[in-house]
């Protein structure tokens, strides 16, 4: 569920950001959502997901929990 994977990536205590963006993809313009992982004290970006971003919230946030998981 959607909310459960959310309250694990908040509960690791990191600043995370979700943001829709528009990226153009294949010469077209395209909706998505990325993440963003920020450097705490500050808002330096330590790590974000792929310039393409995503099509679903959802597959944003299992892109965040595997990324949180692989620097644990």
């Amino acid at each position: 569920m959607l909310s459960e994977k959310l309250n694990r990536i908040f509960e690791t205590g990191r600043s995370i950001s979700f943001q829709n963006t528009i990226r153009r993809i294949d010469g077209e313009w395209e909706s998505r959502i990325v993440w963003k992982h920020h450097q705490l004290p500050g808002n330096a970006i330590i790590k974000e997901c792929c310039w393409e971003g995503f099509e679903t919230i959802e597959d944003c946030v299992d892109n965040c929990l595997e990324y949180l998981v692989s620097i644990e």
